[in-house]
């Protein structure tokens, strides 16, 4: 008995051995069943975590190609509204024609039916208001051809020019061999008496005068703008008054008045608008009844009290600066003037001249006997021509003297004409190079009358040229 109840508990003990086995068996089960669901719960929200981020970045994307074709529509509507205004413009312009031609028919028909003068005048102002409704859609046409004209008229106005400056050369190098030295002039002077004057009279126009307390130069202004300019041309009025004139390159026309004795009487500007710029006017001083040869005395003054350096009132070009050069250039008189003169008046009255402020060009020196700028000087008055037209884009009414001189070597008369093509020659290069408008430009001969350097031997310094503005001397009367 007490064998098998030892089996039995042994047989229990068993039992329960492998319950307990079996409970930690489900047990565990359980757990590695948990933690399997929990990894998938894991992965499944890590999943729907990206999900929602493609979900949004698509969204984003979706947006973006909204605004897009929102875009692309509006531009696309707003191209088709121009085009559809500009079918309504066209539809428009061709319904505008028909009615005119339909009311120019029916114009036709009331003038053959009615023959009164009351219907007369009606049909007359329906015509009337027929062309300009035509000429008004005319212009809307022309506005767009002048556009490509205005193009072709810019590039062949170019071509013209550079054919112009070709043809002044050859003009210039025709002018140049007739007269190439002092001698030829000499050769071909005429010299004559006239009431008490000794007159020497130049083959191109100039004229030397010596009575008995001076001696001077005369020429012809006009000539000097024949010579660089291309269309140049003359008239003479019945009152024995020479008008020449030329057209500048921007389209305004240059009128210059002499009397028969070769005296400016007036020059100006027309612009294309028809205003007028004048620059000289000696009407006033002029008489009709004076000789040929008649000079105005030269004008007297009291002593010039100079208030500035003498460096400032001459200034040496090749020392200066560009805004030296232009503040000499645009300074008023040294000393206050009671009165404004003609030109002749400040063609022969030094003391006048002396109230302007001048540049000498030193640079500019030419040699014994000549009137030639040579090439490798011609670029020296480069500056000067800017200058000059920096002045003149700031008042376009200005002008400019251009005195030349001469060393004391040779006789009075030949040292006059060299120092009056002197001056020409520099405002011939001024122009034809350096295109300075030639109207603003007037030219004097001295000789040997202002010796720079004191010695009546030959003397490079002597033979010069200066430049002065004289605008606030002259009588610029514009009427």
């Amino acid at each position: 008995m007490r064998a098998k109840a030892a089996r039995e508990r042994e047989k229990q003990r068993e039992e329960r051995a492998r319950t307990e086995q079996s409970q930690r068996d489900r047990a565990g089960a359980e757990q590695q069943k948990q933690r399997q669901e929990r990894a998938r719960g894991e992965q499944e929200r890590a999943r729907a975590a990206q999900e929602k981020a493609r979900a949004e970045q698509e969204r984003s994307v979706s947006a973006k190609q909204k605004q897009g074709d929102e875009r692309a529509r509006v531009d696309e509507d707003r191209l088709k509204q121009e085009r559809a205004k500009l079918d309504r413009d066209r539809v428009l312009i061709e319904q505008e024609r028909s009615r005119l031609e339909t009311e120019r028919a029916r114009a036709d028909e009331v003038k053959q039916k009615e023959r009164s003068a009351r219907a007369k005048g009606e049909m007359e102002r329906r015509d009337k208001r027929l062309k300009e409704e035509e000429n008004r859609l005319k212009a809307a046409e022309d506005q767009l051809r002048q556009r490509e004209q205005y193009q072709r008229t810019r590039q062949g106005a170019l071509r013209e020019h550079r054919e112009e400056l070709r043809d002044r050369d050859q003009r210039l190098d025709r002018a140049e061999r007739r007269l190439e030295r002092l001698e030829d002039i000499q050769k071909h002077r005429g010299e004559r008496v006239e009431a008490g004057r000794r007159i020497l009279e130049e083959p191109d126009r100039r004229y030397i005068v010596k009575d008995q307390t001076r001696v001077v130069i005369r020429h012809d202004e006009t000539e000097r703008l024949r010579k660089v300019t291309r269309d140049f041309r003359t008239e003479r009025r019945r009152d024995g008054i020479t008008v020449a004139y030329f057209t500048r390159p921007d389209g305004s026309r240059v009128i210059s008045e002499v009397d028969d004795n070769g005296r400016l009487l007036r020059r100006y500007r027309r612009t294309r608008e028809g205003r007028e710029i004048v620059l000289i006017d000696n009407r006033r001083s002029w008489r009709p009844d004076r000789p040929q040869f008649f000079f105005d005395e030269p004008v007297s003054l009291p002593p010039l009290r100079l208030a500035i350096p003498r460096e400032r009132y001459i200034v040496e070009y090749s020392r200066a600066s560009d805004d030296d050069l232009y503040d000499a250039l645009i300074a008023p008189p040294v000393e206050r003037l009671s009165r404004r003169y003609s030109l002749e008046e400040v063609r022969w009255s030094h003391p006048l001249r002396e109230r302007m402020r001048r540049v000498d060009l030193d640079d500019i020196n030419f040699e014994f006997g000549s009137w030639e700028i040579t090439s490798d000087q011609m670029p020296k008055l480069e500056r000067l021509a800017s200058v000059i037209k920096r002045v003149l884009d700031r008042q376009p009414n200005e002008v400019f003297l251009i005195e030349g001189h001469t060393d004391a070597v040779g006789s009075e008369e030949d040292n006059l004409s060299l120092s009056d093509r002197r001056a020409e020659a520099v405002a011939t290069t001024l122009t034809q190079t350096f295109d300075v408008p030639p109207e603003n430009l007037v030219t004097q001969g001295y000789g040997e009358q202002s010796l720079k350097v004191q010695r009546q031997e030959a003397e490079r310094g002597n033979r010069r040229v200066s430049i002065r503005r004289i605008t606030p001397l002259l009588s610029q009367d514009s009427g």
